[in-house]
């Protein structure tokens, strides 16, 4: 499957840590192909993402801790 904006997240979530995925990418015109383990998302790491159309309090409370 080709890969793009928006669409590496939702193949990751369909696999699991351990899998292993064949990765096919040009490189300087040349085809190359690679077989990869997935590993564990690190744990110190989190994925936030917001709801559309968010409350208009949910914004303020998003900018406020973004401090934007």
């Amino acid at each position: 499957l080709r890969v793009g904006n928006g669409t590496l997240e939702p193949m990751l979530a369909r696999r699991k840590p351990g899998d292993k995925v064949t990765i096919h990418a040009f490189r300087r015109d040349e085809l190359m192909c690679f077989e990869v383990t997935l590993a564990p998302a690190p744990a110190n790491s989190v994925k936030l993402s917001a709801r559309h159309p968010a409350a208009k309090a949910a914004v303020a409370l998003r900018k406020g801790w973004l401090g934007r």
